[in-house]
């Protein structure tokens, strides 16, 4: 008998081989809302993703059938347009009409103020003539003196005088900008105004000595002076009445966009792109349109020719790795703000909701894939902007 064959009987009936061993029971993991919402965000950006390709597939197939039709109509537009400018040649005259916008600009002027020069007695360039020993034949008086200087600015002496103490007083400088904005006399405005050329682009000037200036005219200062001329587009008064003009014009829907890409070519990829988007206000629909356009144009111009569509900035937006290391923070700031002033400052959210969405996804991958302990630089501007987006655009 071979003892391997099998067990004994007694080894058969035993209780106690017949139990079991237990099984181990295995761990539950705990999932967190973090991560619930991580693969929410996840199968959300997938969706989104499925859907722009198909967008993108049905553009491209009706793209084939709609070139032939352009290339057909490019050519009879040619034709056309060669046939008018032929007639036009003919019919061109000296003068160029030149087509209003309808936009009044400005409206009835107010008297200006009186030029003087306050406080004559402190003018240093006045008192080194004074106190000169040629005084003695000249014979200044206080009360000549104003008149002295209008001659020394007329035959271009006060800016030698300018040149040789290497300082324009503010009592000086305040006096000849005033002469330039608001004097009668034909010949003190213009030597006024070569005054301050001269003194403005000394600079560039390599035998010359930069020239200290003690005061320099505010946006206060400028604003009076247009405003004494009748300009009106931002005065309290009249503005209500150019609200109600029309604004739909063709030149202004062609103009405004060639301003924003010559400003997007001339600016660099810095935080002076931020400033220049921050100096159009958006006090009326045509200012809107153009700090959405130059945020725009200098959206395009950041990312060169890798972007010919629009939607396509927020698709490439969208798939930026934030938590990468190698991920340059600053310019995803940039992005930030400029992606932002695009899109609220017209109205393409309204038309498209799926912009919505997808400005929406940027800003919570921007606000839960860069933590709060992140230590590179913009970490917590990135953030915290994308934070405070989020729940202005959820609200």
């Amino acid at each position: 008998m071979d003892m391997d064959d099998g067990p004994l009987d007694f080894e058969s009936e035993d209780p106690l081989l017949k139990l079991s061993l237990p099984t181990r029971k295995r761990k539950k993991k705990v999932i967190g809302l973090d991560d619930l919402l991580t693969n929410f965000y996840k199968e959300k950006s997938k969706i989104i993703e499925k859907e722009s390709k198909k967008r993108n597939a049905c553009e491209i197939s009706d793209s084939d059938e709609e070139e032939d039709i352009r290339d057909e109509n490019t050519k009879v537009f040619l034709s056309k347009l060669v046939d008018e400018c032929y007639n036009q040649v003919s019919e061109i005259k000296s003068e160029q009409a030149i087509s209003a916008w309808g936009l009044r600009v400005f409206g009835n002027q107010k008297t200006p103020p009186q030029v003087g020069f306050g406080n004559i007695e402190r003018c240093e360039a006045l008192q080194s003539f004074m106190t000169n020993e040629l005084n003695g034949l000249l014979d200044l008086n206080v009360e000549e003196g104003q008149t002295f200087l209008e001659g020394l600015l007329v035959n271009g002496w006060l800016l030698e005088v300018a040149f040789t103490h290497g300082h324009v007083e503010e009592s000086l400088a305040t006096w000849t900008l005033n002469l330039m904005l608001y004097s009668s006399n034909e010949e003190l405005r213009t030597s006024a105004c070569d005054f301050w050329c001269t003194i403005l682009t000394i600079k560039n000037e390599a035998d010359l000595q930069p020239i200290r200036i003690d005061w320099l005219p505010s946006y206060a200062d400028l604003k009076k002076a247009l405003e004494t001329y009748g300009y009106l587009l931002y005065s309290s008064t009249d503005f209500s009445s150019l609200s109600e003009l029309k604004h739909t014009d063709n030149e202004w829907d062609v103009s405004f966009v060639k301003v924003a890409e010559y400003l997007a070519c001339r600016t660099q990829k810095d935080f002076n792109c931020l400033r220049l988007v921050d100096c159009i206000s958006t006090i009326d629909t045509r200012s809107k349109q153009l700090r959405s356009e130059i945020a725009l144009q200098i959206l395009l111009h950041f990312f060169d020719t890798k972007v010919c569509d629009r939607e396509k900035i927020l698709t490439l937006l969208i798939k930026t790795n934030l938590k990468d290391k190698k991920c340059d923070l600053f310019t995803m700031y940039i992005y930030l703000v400029l992606t932002e002033n695009w899109l609220f400052s017209n109205s393409l959210l309204e038309k498209k909701p799926f912009v919505l969405e997808m400005w929406g996804l940027f800003l919570r991958n921007c606000s839960c894939q860069i933590a709060s302990s992140d230590t590179r630089p913009y970490a917590s501007k990135v953030r915290n902007k994308a934070s405070y987006l989020l729940q202005s655009t959820t609200s």
